[in-house]
């Protein structure tokens, strides 16, 4: 029971700390969204796959750097997180729903404070690295045990 609750408190400070860096409205980046998004239907993309497919077709017209960065910044931001669940007792329910939950309530603040947009490409890319990453970890301990 104690180390359920390590676990807990490790988990919500990794939720937090992820959460103050993506969320921080003094980044550059942030900076610049927000200008760009206020008031803008932009801000809002439900159409699955059309923020990826746009960026495989249209490749020559973005900087590598910002489709790098898609994959790369969301792959950094949750890796930690589907780490730290493959490791954890949870049951099952409770780590997909904060694999799931987690970066829909990431991108709603993001639309909230003006300082990024929701992106269903976005979150179903992060579930996917984070569900990966999760059974990579799991089946790595099962091994190990």
């Amino acid at each position: 029971m104690l180390r359920n609750k390590k676990a807990i408190i490790i988990l919500v400070i990794l939720i937090i700390v992820i959460s103050l860096i993506k969320l921080n409205p003094f980044t550059k980046s942030a900076q610049a969204n927000k200008d760009h998004l206020i008031n803008r239907s932009e801000s809002i993309n439900l159409k699955p796959f059309s923020t990826i497919t746009n960026y495989i077709t249209n490749s020559d017209r973005y900087n590598k750097s910002t489709i790098l960065k898609f994959f790369v910044i969301n792959l950094v931001f949750y890796l930690p997180i589907a780490f730290f669940l493959g490791l954890s007792n949870f049951n099952k329910p409770t780590n997909f729903l904060i694999i799931i939950l987690l970066p829909i309530a990431i991108d709603l603040l993001q639309v909230g404070f003006k300082i990024g947009r929701f992106d269903i490409d976005a979150i179903l890319l992060n579930i996917l690295i984070s569900l990966i990453i999760f059974c990579l970890v799991k089946r790595i301990k099962i091994s190990q045990t």
